[in-house]
Parts: structure tokens; sequence; C-alpha cells
């Protein structure tokens, strides 16, 4: 791919920064996986943002902490091996890259934080991110 092409899907790196565990699958309706991770893994997801697990890269549902929820289509499940898992299957966890630097740089520059700890729209905006 060439910087200058269009982009469709989500940016994936091949690391893997963790394991998460299949809680749940749901099969009725929409197709849906739960899964158990460690908090620090989902911290910095967020819901219709990007995972990947196994190496596909899925959007994900629902987050909290230590749990999110992906949704798949049937050509996902039985053309990868997602469609084999268990609950209690273990799976490799990436994060979505852009988070992980989009967070890294706000720890690391405090000029943007809030006094109360927070980020406030403005330095988002002044810094680029809007």
């Amino acid at each position: 791919m060439r910087l200058v092409d269009a982009l469709e899907g989500h940016l994936v790196q091949g690391h893997i920064d963790g394991m998460a565990e299949v809680r749940a699958i749901r099969t009725a309706g929409q197709y849906r996986m739960e899964l158990a991770a460690a908090a620090e893994l989902t911290d910095p997801m967020v819901p219709k943002g990007s995972v990947c697990l196994d190496g596909v890269s899925l959007t994900l549902v629902e987050v909290s902490e230590g749990r999110f929820s992906v949704a798949m289509i049937p050509t996902t499940l039985a053309e990868t091996t997602l469609g084999g898992l268990k609950v209690g299957s273990k799976v490799n966890v990436e994060t979505d890259v852009i988070g992980k630097y989009i967070r890294k740089y706000l720890e690391q520059d405090s000029a943007i934080k809030h006094p109360d700890g927070g980020v406030t729209l403005e330095k988002l905006q002044e810094e680029g991110f809007l």
C-alpha cells in the first residue's frame, strides 16, 4: 500500500499487546463474541474502534474495564480461525495503533491536560487531534 492510496479498514501492525479470553458467544441475531482482558488492554479501546484478535482486524461493539465485545459476519467466521473459538478460548490481542500513539502523547505532554487531570477540547484542537 502506498501512502497516497485510500485506506479502507484498520491499521494493523501484527504486534501482540496481550491475551484475552472468550467469555460468551451470542449467535441469536448478530453474531457477537464477548471477551475478558487485562484493564491495560481495554483502557485504550473505544466502541466502534478497532481491535485485532489472532491477526483478524475487527470493530469493537462494547467496551468496559476488563471486557469488550466484537461482532462478526459469517464470512469472517468461515474464513478465519475465529469461527472455531469456544468459551474459554484464548486469543492474541493487538489494540489500535493510533490509540496507542494518542495515549502515549497525552500521558507525556502535561501541557494539554486540564488541571483536574482530564483533556480539554480546546487543547485537542490546538494539538491537531480535532
